[in-house]
């Protein structure tokens, strides 16, 4: 066998053939194979497999070999407790764990905590961002407070998911609760849920209480043995709204456009409560009766605008597909193109904004040397004709058309933003509205034709009526910004009365008191301060701060304009329960998995210095940090 120098028995498996500075050429001594590698390689041979084939004696071998990959083994496992002896100073405690007082007997640098805390983040993958949490800031400031105590270990993973974990959960819990029946006794609370597949294939249903203020993860359910019906889902709902410590405050529940078919029966359990379904799905769902070519009316009455997306779609993923295709454009792009993505809102006109955004780096590509010797080496004619034909395909017409598109999906896009923020049932209405206004006022063009035009007013008018509802409605008439125009709106005085038997359930003179008031607030000049704000202000704010006059009327205008017109914090909550539930922690029973997302999503919500929408707009996406398969 050959004797290395080094105190590894790793290359007494291997008959060495060549030398070189880093590289050996060695022969297997067990199963023959010969591969080039240092002792990492070699170690992967033996054991693992990977990049290189995995070690299968001979069979006259096979004892010996055994008795080798056992002491190969020893031999690793006792580098690796010598290395957590060595880790963090010279004093070990039970289990390995480092402790503080180990930091103290030798002297620190300030690059020795920096590099200390940057294997942290690098080992565990934690996103760099992390760094300016509250929670790790509290950390690090706690431990230094502590130093100058002794006997201090960190808690283990089991104290962690444990105790601990028990304890965050009745704290939130707690302090949870308190803010929401406070902010919901003053403004109302808006229920939405929504439903998701976890990494196990485990169907989860989750629900998510919006206050004035934020949003708050309350739990989720296992759904996987049930049949979602519309009785089911909306006798779950109610069901599990009843359960909640605050659910007298809850007036408004919202749920995606797929679980729509359950809001009347909600409402005729819980007769108090108003339902709605998500703009925010409303809008995306907009957007595809435009450009979403399974549809069969997308296909007949806006062919002319679905033909361009499927183009532009096509070539994205002819790219895409193609790695060297991919590296000439970025040569000439500032920006990457971006592939449509079934679960993103609007990914269809993200996709083609992105596309127009490079329009001048994709022409220079498709007219390049590079992409000409590229498109000849094809192996088959027919790839050869299929790369040749985008230099025909996207000519002039189609960047002119593409523009227009892109302008006219932008107005949709940019109220859909608005709406998967902070935009309230306030603003429901009136984005109809305006989107009318917008479409009727767009010159005509060649491309644009009025009978097009048409079509596409007709498509909102056709979205609005599936989609507003009395709280929309009321909204819109109790709202100091539009209270002049919704006035008009023959719709909006019904809606009123409808609304007014949930909110008013005393007797007739206690409602005619509130209508007396409506009355006398129309009727009412603003002047000064409340004029002003007025057209800035948040109606549910204008309300609570110049309300008062109006006394009956004005805890209903609060708790109607402050809810939110989107379930996007449901979804926003998947988000989180993603960030705990990985596939390298797939292990986690469901109780943790919920406590755990209780605690992240809410903490996040409560302590974060940016709203929650830029959280999750921006977050990175974090691999596991626990050994896959081990049980929590």
């Amino acid at each position: 066998m050959a004797k290395r120098s080094h105190e590894t028995i790793v290359w007494q498996g291997v008959e060495v053939k060549t030398e070189g500075k880093s590289m050996k050429a060695v022969k297997c001594l067990f199963c023959e194979h010969e591969f080039s590698g240092s002792a990492s390689r070699l170690r992967e041979h033996f054991l693992t497999g990977g990049s290189v084939k995995r070690c299968v004696p001979k069979e006259a071998k096979k004892q010996s070999a055994a008795v080798f990959f056992k002491k190969l083994e020893d031999e690793i496992e006792e580098k690796q407790k010598k290395k957590q002896r060595t880790q963090v100073g010279s004093t070990l405690v039970t289990g390995g764990q480092a402790s503080i007082t180990g930091f103290l007997t030798r002297p620190v640098t300030k690059d020795d905590a920096d590099n200390a805390i940057a294997d942290y983040f690098f080992e565990c993958a934690v996103p760099f961002n992390h760094r300016k949490e509250r929670s790790f800031i509290a950390m690090v400031s706690t431990l230094l407070r502590l130093s100058s105590h002794s006997g201090y270990t960190p808690p283990t993973p089991a104290a962690l998911s444990g105790p601990l974990l028990q304890q965050a959960v009745l704290t939130m819990d707690t302090s949870m609760n308190g803010v929401i029946e406070k902010d919901g006794a003053a403004f109302g609370l808006t229920l939405a849920s929504d439903g998701w597949t976890d990494v196990n294939g485990e169907q989860l249903m989750n629900f998510v209480v919006s206050t004035s203020k934020a949003s708050h993860y309350v739990s989720n359910l296992q759904t996987s043995m049930h049949s979602k019906t519309k009785e089911w889902v909306a006798t779950t709902i109610v069901s599990e709204m009843r359960k909640m410590p605050f659910h007298k405050h809850i007036v408004h529940i919202i749920l995606d456009g797929a679980q729509a078919s359950s809001l009347p029966l909600i409402e005729a359990e819980e007769s108090a409560v108003l339902t709605s379904i998500c703009t925010c799905h409303t809008i995306d769902l907009l957007l595809e009766d435009l450009g979403d070519a399974s549809k069969r009316s997308t296909c007949e009455q806006f062919s002319w605008y679905n033909s361009v997306v499927q183009k532009a779609v096509a070539f994205i993923v002819f790219v895409a597909a193609r790695q060297r295709v991919v590296a000439q454009l970025q040569k000439h792009a500032t920006k990457r193109l971006l592939k449509p993505n079934e679960t993103r809102f609007g990914t269809h006109f993200l996709a083609l904004s992105r596309l127009h955004e490079i329009k001048e780096g994709v022409r220079t590509m498709l007219v390049s040397d590079d992409y000409d010797k590229w498109a000849d080496g094809c192996k088959t004619a027919g790839a050869k004709r299929a790369a040749r034909k985008w230099k025909e395909d996207l000519n002039d017409t189609f960047w002119s058309e593409v523009k227009e598109i892109t302008k006219i999906s932008e107005i949709i896009f940019s109220e859909l933003r608005a709406f998967d923020g902070k935009a309230t049932v306030e603003e429901v209405v009136p984005f109809f509205k305006r989107l009318k206004l917008t479409l009727t006022a767009r010159p005509v063009t060649a491309f644009i034709t009025p009978a097009r035009r048409d079509d596409m007013i007709k498509t909102v008018d056709s979205r609005y009526r599936y989609h507003v509802r009395d709280i929309h409605l009321v909204a819109f008439l109790l709202s100091p910004k539009y209270r002049n125009e919704a006035a008009q709106d023959p719709a909006a005085n019904p809606a009123f009365h409808r609304v007014l038997t949930k909110f008013v359930v005393g007797t007739t003179q206690q409602q005619l008191r509130v209508l007396e008031e409506y009355q006398e607030w129309l009727d009412t000049a603003f002047e000064g301060l409340s004029l002003m704000a007025s057209q800035s202000w948040e109606g549910f704010r204008w309300w609570s701060q110049f309300g008062g006059a109006w006394g009956a009327l004005q805890p209903i205008a609060k708790k109607i304009l402050a809810q939110p017109s989107s379930s996007s914090p449901a979804e926003r909550a998947w988000s989180a329960f993603g960030h705990v539930q990985t596939k390298a922690r797939n292990r986690l029973t469901p109780e943790k998995a919920n406590n755990l997302t209780r605690v992240f999503f809410n903490k996040r919500n409560t302590h974060a210095s940016r709203t929650i929408t830029q959280y999750w707009a921006t977050e990175e996406v974090e691999v596991g940090d626990d050994i896959v398969g081990e049980q929590e």
